[in-house]
């Protein structure tokens, strides 16, 4: 799995939740670091899922999905933002990631559950750890 943002303590909050329920994890906190984890093997084999933030600057988690979804990667997507202090801003971006076809779009903060339920759901893989 790839989580990809530029925010390095919600970066490592994160890989520490995504560990502890089982899950292998790679950081990028940024898109170009994410493409290049996603092309040094052919197919992106052994990226499953990709978790982005969507609001980043230089490039953003919006072109990210785009590229991914035109290259026909059969990786499974989900989108977060936080949209720093904008609600409605976080709602439009969540929402054009919906349009993209993402499997979950999340606003932060969000319930850790709920990811862990999600990725259980899209990789088949149960996750034994309780985030509490």
């Amino acid at each position: 799995m790839l989580v990809v943002d530029d925010n390095r303590y919600f970066l490592h909050a994160l890989n520490r939740l995504l560990t502890t329920a089982g899950h292998t994890v790679l950081e990028a906190s940024d898109v170009a670091t994410a493409l290049e984890i996603l092309t040094a093997e052919p197919d992106g084999a052994g990226v499953e899922v990709l978790i982005t933030d969507i609001l980043m600057p230089q490039r953003d988690g919006i072109q990210l999905i785009r590229e991914l979804k035109r290259s026909n990667r059969r990786i499974k997507i989900i989108a977060i933002t936080g949209g720093g202090y904008d609600n409605e801003l976080a709602e439009d971006v969540l929402a054009a990631a919906q349009i993209l076809g993402v499997d979950l779009a999340l606003q932060k903060p969000f319930d850790p559950q709920l990811l862990l339920d999600t990725l259980e759901r899209l990789t088949d893989s149960p996750s034994s750890a309780d985030p509490s």
